[in-house]
């Protein structure tokens, strides 16, 4: 079972959102540092299935993926 919760992590970078077992799972929205913002799904602490990622010249991809964003690396 998925509960709701919100982390702001050291570097600056804010997630808000489902999470299960300490992990990002379900649907959230995570911010990163430059302003771009993923709003989507999360499967095991990575960005899973449908999502969109707005960057801040407010260009906007709409994505189905499967896990590959992880904190420490970007796409």
């Amino acid at each position: 079972m998925t509960t709701k919760g919100f982390y702001k992590y050291p570097d600056g970078e804010e997630y808000s959102g489902e999470w299960l077992d300490g992990k990002r799972h379900g649907i959230g929205m995570l911010s990163l540092v430059d302003s771009s913002q993923y709003v989507g799904g999360f499967e095991d602490g990575l960005c899973s299935g449908h999502g969109v990622m707005t960057f801040p010249d407010g260009s906007r991809y709409v994505y189905q993926m499967k896990q590959i964003f992880q904190r420490d690396s970007v796409f």
